[in-house]
Parts: C-alpha cells; sequence; structure tokens
C-alpha cells in the first residue's frame, strides 16, 4: 500500500500536469486514504481492476514535508527528457533540452554542489539525499560526491558518507586556516559538517550542531564580524503540527572552530527555509536575507556594525504566502544590492543600497512550487540571470537578464521525469562558461547541463572581411 507523509502539509492545493501527475498536500492524500477504508463494498471490484494502475503510481514528498506528487511514470516520456535533440541549445541560453551527463543512482537529493572538493582545479558535484516516506520507498540516503576526472564527471560516485541522515541542503567553506573545503549539510537530526582533508572530505563527519532538537533545512556561511572566520547561519523548522516552529541560529566561527551551541538566534520562531547575505544597507557589514514559509514574511536581518544580526528583521515583504528561496545580488548594474524571492509568483525586489526595497518585476509563468532559486550569470553577458526549480512539476526554470531587464517568461525551461529539488552552477568541464546541475527524486537523480555558449572572438574573423589579413611565411 502507499506509504503516507509524516506530518499534515501546512497549505493545501491541489494542481494537475502531464502524464497524470497530481501534486496532493499531504492530509489530503490521508483523507482520500480514510475514505477508500470506508468506502461501500460495490467499490471493492473497481478497486481491484485499479489496483495494477495503482501499484505503478509514484508518490514523491518534499524534502521539508511539506508538499505531495502523485502520478503514474510514463516510461517513454522519461526517456524523451533524458535525450532530447543531443544537447543543442534552445532559444537564447546556453543549455540544450536534454542533460549531458546523469547519473544511475535512485535518490532524493536534497541540495546539490559543483565545487572543487579536493584542490584539483576542477569542480565536483556534491548531492546530499533525505528521506521521507516516498513511494516506493528509498533505502539509501547517503550523500554523495562525483569527482571531476579530467573535465568530466565519474560515473559512480567515488565518495559516499559514512552515515545516513536525511539532508536537505550543502553548503561550502574554508571554516580553518588549513587549505581544505569543508562541507556542512542541513538535517533533520543534528546538522553535521564534513572536514576537508588532502584528497577531500571525511565521509564521517565530525562537528555536530547542538542547541536542542530542531529541523534545520538550510545553512550559509558568511563572515558577518568581518574577522576572516565565516560563521555558520541555518534556517530550521519544528516537528509537526504541534510543534512546527524554530527560530533561526549562527554558529560563531571563533578562530576557525565553530561553536556547537548557537550565540544568536532570531526572535521569531517560524518555518524558514533559505538564506543570502549581502550588504543591503551600505554599511560595509554583511546583512541576512530569509525566505520564510506560509503565515510569516520573508525579509533581511540587519547587521548591527560588530558583527552580530539584529533579533528581528528591518525589512519584510509584507507578504505570509508560502516563500522558499532567496537570492541577492545587482541585477541591475547601479551597484545596489537586489533581491529574488521564491514566490508565487516569483518576484524581484530593487534595493536603493540603503535598506529600502521596491518589486519591479514578477514572473509570468504558470505554475510555482519552488524548491531552490540562485542568481548566476549564465550567458557570460556580464548580468546575472535568475534560476529556479520546482517540486512537483519538476521543471527548471531559467529567466535572462538583458541589461538588467529580467525576461517576464521564462527564457530556458526543462521538464526533468520527476520532481525537482536543487540546483546549483559550476565549471564541470573547463571552459570557463557556467554549466547547470540539477537535484531529483528517482532515477536519475541527478543531471548536468554543459554550457554551450559559443566562443566569441575578437580577432577580426568574425566579420568575414579578411582584406586586413595576409598569409604567414
Amino acid at each position: 500500500m502507499r506509504r503516507r507523509p509524516p506530518r499534515l502539509p501546512r497549505a493545501v492545493s491541489l494542481t494537475a500536469y502531464r502524464d497524470g501527475r497530481i501534486a496532493l498536500p499531504s492530509a489530503l492524500l490521508l483523507a482520500l486514504a480514510l475514505l477508500a477504508l470506508l468506502a461501500p463494498r460495490a467499490l471493492a471490484e473497481a478497486d481491484r481492476l485499479e489496483a495494477d494502475r495503482i501499484e505503478a503510481d509514484r508518490i514523491e514528498i518534499s524534502k521539508d514535508g511539506a508538499e505531495t506528487a502523485v502520478w503514474t511514470p510514463d516510461p517513454i516520456a522519461a526517456a524523451r527528457a533524458l535525450v532530447g535533440s543531443g544537447g543543442v541549445p534552445t532559444g537564447d541560453a546556453p543549455y540544450g533540452d536534454a542533460p549531458d551527463w546523469s547519473n544511475t543512482l535512485r535518490r532524493q537529493i536534497g541540495g546539490v554542489l559543483l565545487t572543487d572538493v579536493d584542490g584539483d582545479q576542477r569542480d565536483d558535484l556534491v548531492a546530499v539525499c533525505f528521506s521521507s516516506n516516498s513511494f516506493p520507498p528509498y533505502d539509501d540516503w547517503r550523500n554523495l560526491i562525483y569527482r571531476n576526472v579530467g573535465e568530466a564527471l565519474e560515473d559512480d560516485p567515488s565518495w559516499i558518507s559514512v552515515d545516513q541522515i536525511s539532508n536537505g541542503d550543502v553548503q561550502a567553506a574554508f571554516i580553518d586556516d588549513d587549505p581544505y573545503l569543508d562541507l556542512f549539510v542541513a538535517s533533520n537530526a543534528a546538522s553535521r559538517l564534513y572536514a576537508g582533508g588532502p584528497t577531500g572530505p571525511s565521509t564521517q563527519p565530525g562537528w555536530a550542531a547542538g542547541g536542542g532538537a530542531t529541523w534545520e533545512t538550510s545553512g550559509l556561511f558568511c563572515d558577518l564580524d568581518r574577522d576572516g572566520y565565516p560563521e555558520l547561519i541555518t534556517t530550521a523548522q519544528g516537528f509537526g503540527q504541534s510543534d512546527p516552529f524554530r527560530p533561526m541560529r549562527v554558529y560563531d566561527n571563533v578562530d576557525g572552530v565553530l561553536e556547537t551551541a548557537p550565540s544568536w538566534q532570531s526572535a521569531e520562531s517560524s518555518i524558514q527555509n533559505f538564506l543570502a547575505c549581502a550588504d543591503v544597507t551600505g554599511d560595509e557589514w554583511p546583512d541576512v536575507a530569509v525566505a520564510k514559509w506560509a503565515n510569516f514574511e520573508s525579509g533581511i536581518y540587519r547587521n548591527d556594525g560588530a558583527g552580530t544580526l539584529e533579533l528581528s528583521p528591518f525589512w519584510t515583504t509584507g507578504d505570509t504566502d508560502t516563500d522558499r528561496g532567496i537570492a541577492l545580488g545587482d541585477l541591475d548594474g547601479d551597484d545596489d544590492v537586489d533581491l529574488a524571492l521564491g514566490h508565487d509568483p516569483t518576484e524581484r525586489y530593487d534595493g536603493d543600497g540603503i535598506g529600502g526595497f521596491t518589486r519591479t518585476w514578477t514572473s509570468q509563468a504558470t505554475f510555482f512550487g519552488q524548491q531552490d532559486l540562485k542568481l548566476h550569470d549564465v550567458d557570460g553577458d556580464g548580468d546575472l540571470d535568475l534560476a529556479e526549480i520546482h517540486f512537483s512539476n519538476g521543471v527548471t526554470n531559467i529567466y535572462l537578464n538583458r541589461d538588467g531587464v529580467l525576461d517576464a517568461s521564462p527564457s530556458w525551461s526543462y521538464d526533468a521525469p520527476s520532481v525537482g529539488n536543487a540546483l546549483a552552477f559550476g565549471d564541470v568541464n573547463g571552459d570557463g562558461f557556467a554549466d547547470l546541475a540539477i537535484g531529483l527524486s528517482g532515477d536519475p537523480s541527478l543531471l548536468v547541463f554543459l554550457n554551450r555558449r559559443p566562443f566569441v572572438f575578437s580577432d577580426g574573423f568574425e566579420s568575414a572581411d579578411l582584406s586586413a589579413w595576409t598569409a604567414g611565411p
């Protein structure tokens, strides 16, 4: 029988997608199950006839337990999504209509990074996994690293964590004075740190977060006190409807050693999910933006100028909708930090450089169920583009930035064969262009799209005028 999510959702919605995929809130799934148990015997034969189809259905639950997607997989459509037209770029974006690399492990990916974990100057693919009551069940949620072996990722992960806990995010930083990159994973148990070493991070975590039972949903390294050692900031939620809320936390970094008990926590206990860090007020101290779930307003916590965040946000959106995903960056080239938010619809707020923000753009896409959101220059034109990935319909969208103006509708989209969880940018093949990694639930669970932006030559040949050129000896 179908397995059920561990807790009721915080918002109710019902959306139908292609191939019969339907996004159902967990409470509704439970109600349907109870209804089936109480149905009249006259429905028993119909239920039996539908048994084979029902057993083929997939139920996927998001990493925070808030969303559920149910559908009957279409193997032909899934195969087509992985093959496409051979990676030819579609539209103005530099990615093809199918991935250039995919793995063959059935996992639920909570977070991804493209970063150099072993110091060989090549970006590796880091993926952390989560567990849930999805159906069919997942039997492995250890974390993975696919190393870059000569400008390409290996077929099978050569790094697999020893521990197996449910993780929803991964972040990397040089925490201490050694030259090795450390990895942080946000967990629904104690969040943990894999210390970096000469050949990459340890497979056994060392440091673990303390401060009481909490479900940490994401993390961010940011040097709040500007001492050269990044602090760790975490978002969190509680456990179930009876205990749903937790505060944000900051774990201070003292000369390269992270404290295990937080030195700061927000005055408000709520449900938060993603963070971004930048100086939005112009005082040269980093402030922290956070996206919050239903009934709470996403906002920004000001740095007091001594390395400590104020206890309450000084700016909020004024909207208590279900936000997930947030990013800060200069979108229009005016040297002021702007904000992108995973809202319904996706939003952009332009900053004035002294802490004020005005909403100037909303996406014209047709569906919003963000699981991750990033600002990154994907086409190499010098400005930041917006990327987002959605859970229930499995779609990744990129909005190109054209001289400070984001496209109203997605400039590029990829419809994955499963639900979407995470995305990241990096350089896999060493050409200097931004490649895209996507984390899904299912098999495959990881996809990489190489950036196929054409090289732009500036030696005169591109004009086709050879009059100024002579043959060499």
